[in-house]
């Protein structure tokens, strides 16, 4: 049996409706996604499992190593925009933004030759009656996007 496996790359407070939309306060947080990667990335080894680790572009500066670390483990590394913004907020020129401020804290950890394939929105968000983000996927290189979640719940997707 083939599965797929993936991880939304964020530290706690990337995601959390309380201090998502503060990224003023993120310096304040105590970071724990050391401890936590480490923890996970132990479990995959051990059972010999790779993954796709969709990383936070805020992630990827401030944890170099840590990227480079789930690398080397022979993970794919895919983008999961950089400060985990609402895609469906954003104009095509944040967007843009977010994807090429991602894939450059990306590129400074991993090297510029690093071939990155795919895309995770943050909250599952982007707009499904509107062709402009996969648009702009297609122009910066990305092969696939994996941000469709059919339901409608309290933050992610949308109804089919």
């Amino acid at each position: 049996m083939l599965n797929a496996l993936t991880v939304d790359f964020e530290d706690w407070y990337h995601g959390l409706t309380s201090t998502a939309l503060r990224p003023e306060c993120w310096p304040k947080m105590e970071s724990r996604i050391d401890i936590a990667s480490s923890n996970l990335l132990k479990l995959l080894r051990q059972f010999d499992v790779r993954a796709t680790f969709f990383v936070l572009g805020v992630v990827a500066e401030e944890h170099p190593d840590l990227i480079r670390t789930i690398y080397s483990d022979g993970h794919e590394i895919g983008v999961h925009g950089y400060s985990h913004r609402f895609v469906r907020q954003l104009t095509p020129a944040q967007f843009r933004e977010e994807l090429d401020r991602t894939l450059q804290a990306l590129r400074r950890a991993l090297g510029t030759q690093i071939d990155i394939a795919g895309h995770r929105a943050p909250y599952f968000s982007m707009p499904a009656s509107e062709d402009w983000p996969y648009q702009t996927l297609a122009e910066a290189g990305f092969r696939y996007d994996s941000s469709i979640f059919p339901i409608r719940g309290l933050l992610y997707g949308e109804a089919a």
